[in-house]
């Protein structure tokens, strides 16, 4: 690598540092969970159950955990800054590395900028802010998923489980809870020999989320504490949790370490290793799930049809009355469908300060496109899959410098198949 610094390397490493510290604590699924998730969600559940009465929850967010993002999108603004200034690209895998930076910085700012809209209560500029950093589902995305919602004999092949039958019921009968699935978690990042991320039990979480980006500073697994599973969604959550999200994120870490270790950029590799976009991220989890699961983890049709109700202008309770009949019209238990529907709409509704119209957090389409996409890139050229943190343009991008994608550092155990 050539970059032609016009500081001295330390002054180069300290604003790597520097930026990479700070655009890594801003997490925008951290800042959009309201404060009382769970209160709004036991009242919202059993408004539905008892009364019929669909509502518009009120929610509430951490306004010192806003106030620190848009302090740190300052501090980030002015890293990048200085180091456009003292740091410049010449050669190909310079501007390669360059380019993705300038993405990752694009990413930490629109953050920043959600959190500052959220303090003023601007839902449509959040709303676009958000559309910038994820997009929006087009309509014939819509339609395929209104129409395989509607018509069950458009649905997908069926695809059977990896697992037997008897197999599946023997896991099924197991029960875990919040400490359980940490333990399972832990044991097979050991088995992969990664290191450097912690596994958390917590009630500010409404789904197990893999964090690259947290508030602390350090990459999380992040486990809600009520959260219970039988033995197949668990094999399911370490397929997709951690063989291919963490499995992926640590082998971009590992690629962009190769490109950048004896350099004074070196602390940007955990920045650069991780997309906010995650369109292909999401596409190989959903693989894995069908791997696991068969047919029935497919990815359902209504988060990508809750999104375009919500950009048309619906509220919470439109869109969740909307999404309620869905789900029993194509025969969905009374049991759980009050709860699914309450998780469909406030992932689609999270991080809006009225939950009457006029907002989207649209990452969730990715699961229903990114599942078509991965399953595409699967039969073509499935090494690519293994760096699914990055977006399809940066990985063509490594390609274009020679970058060994098709021995990642950290290849497939299929431990999730192999209880």
């Amino acid at each position: 690598m050539l970059f032609l610094y016009r500081n001295c390397n330390q002054a180069v490493q300290d604003t790597a540092e520097q930026l990479t510290e700070a655009a890594m604590s801003l997490n925008p699924v951290e800042l959009v969970t309201p404060i009382n998730l769970a209160q709004e969600k036991k009242l919202w559940i059993d408004q539905v159950e008892n009364h019929g009465v669909f509502t518009n929850p009120r929610f509430e967010y951490d306004h010192q955990k806003l106030v620190s993002a848009v302090e740190t999108g300052n501090r980030v603004a002015s890293a990048a800054r200085t180091l456009q200034h003292i740091c410049s690209p010449r050669t190909n895998t310079d501007e390669v590395i360059m380019r993705i930076l300038r993405h990752r910085i694009d990413d930490a700012l629109l953050t920043a900028n959600i959190a500052a809209s959220i303090l003023l209560g601007n839902d449509a500029a959040t709303t676009k802010y958000v559309q910038e950093k994820y997009g929006v589902p087009d309509q014939m995305l819509v339609l395929a998923c209104q129409r395989a919602a509607r018509i069950p004999e458009l649905a997908e092949p069926k695809i059977e489980s990896s697992f037997t039958k008897e197999k599946q019921a023997e896991l099924k009968a197991e029960v875990h809870n919040a400490a359980s699935i940490s333990t399972a978690f832990q044991n097979a990042i050991y088995r992969y020999q990664i290191d450097n991320w912690d596994v958390v039990v917590t009630d500010q979480a409404s789904s197990i989320d893999v964090r690259n980006k947290t508030s602390s500073g350090r990459p999380q697994v992040v486990i809600p504490t009520t959260r219970e599973v039988n033995g197949l969604k668990l094999a399911e959550l370490i397929g997709h949790e951690i063989e291919c999200h963490l499995r992926d994120s640590a082998n971009a870490e590992a690629a962009f370490t190769e490109l950048l270790s004896r350099t004074p950029l070196a602390a940007l590799v955990p920045l650069l290793a991780k997309s906010d976009d995650e369109m292909l991220y999401e596409g190989h989890a959903k693989l894995s799930d069908v791997a696991v699961n068969g047919s029935q983890a497919i990815p359902a049709p209504y988060y990508t049809i809750a999104i375009d109700l919500a950009l048309s202008g619906k509220s919470f309770a439109e869109i969740g009355e909307y999404i309620y009949g869905l789900r029993l019209e194509a025969g969905e238990s009374p049991k759980v469908v009050a709860k699914n529907t309450w998780t469909t709409v406030y992932r689609v509704m999270r991080g809006a300060t009225h939950t009457t119209g006029g907002y989207a957090f649209t990452k969730d389409y990715a699961y229903f496109a990114g599942y078509r996409i991965a399953r595409e890139i699967a039969e073509s050229a499935p090494y690519i899959l293994d760096f699914a943190t990055l977006t399809l343009d940066e990985i063509t991008a490594l390609s274009s410098i020679n970058v060994d994608l098709r021995n990642p550092k950290y290849p497939a155990l299929n431990l999730a198949t192999a209880r």
